[in-house]
């Protein structure tokens, strides 16, 4: 029979950035994040760890604030927008956070978060919709355009539609699997 063992595993504080980067991605797999998503955080945490290591942070208590501070001036100084600067600073307090819990080190790493443009999503004119609409080839991929245009559906939500989702009697289509992995209703047909 075996024996749990009662002592919490402890971690070495000569654990790398590197390890705890590893462990980092399996948590948000058991977490049950999304391929992308998971990959998504894998190059972002690589490219700050790979800066953080030219900077000479190889251990999880390196990784400190004014390192923060000049990895994000970097990315400003090298032109890059907003939303790119500001997504390796959400990674990179998700992570500090992430290491803190985990007990790979116990420093608080505070740093603030660079600041968003207020920006409108940009959406297709009546001319443009038009456009695509005469592009299209056959009458499925006419009513395909429609309907994204229609209920404002992401291209992946609308391939992993089946006919179990749509409600043609009400005019509502559910989506079981949305951005983020969340669940939502579009009304389609509304005039």
């Amino acid at each position: 029979m075996l024996q749990k063992n009662k002592n919490p595993i402890e971690v070495s504080a000569s654990e790398t950035l590197k390890e705890a980067s590893t462990d980092f991605i399996l948590s948000r797999k058991a977490m049950l994040c999304s391929k992308r998503t998971v990959e998504w955080y894998r190059w972002t945490l690589g490219k700050i760890l790979d800066w953080m290591e030219e900077d000479g942070a190889t251990l999880p208590g390196e990784m400190n604030s004014q390192r923060m501070r000049s990895y994000l001036s970097s990315l400003a100084e090298r032109g890059l927008s907003d939303t790119y600067i500001h997504s390796h600073a959400r990674v990179a307090r998700t992570f500090i956070k992430f290491m803190i819990e985990e007990d790979y080190t116990d420093k608080v790493v505070k740093f603030n978060m660079p600041a968003l443009a207020q920006k409108r999503l940009r959406c297709l004119t009546a001319e443009e919709v038009a456009d695509l609409i005469k592009a299209a080839v056959t009458p499925r991929d006419k009513a395909l355009v429609m309907f994204m245009v229609d209920t404002g559906i992401r291209r992946e939500e609308l391939c992993n539609l089946n006919w179990g989702h749509v409600d043609l009697d009400v005019g509502v289509v559910r989506i079981d699997h949305g951005k983020g992995g969340k669940a939502r209703t579009v009304v389609a047909g509304n005039t």
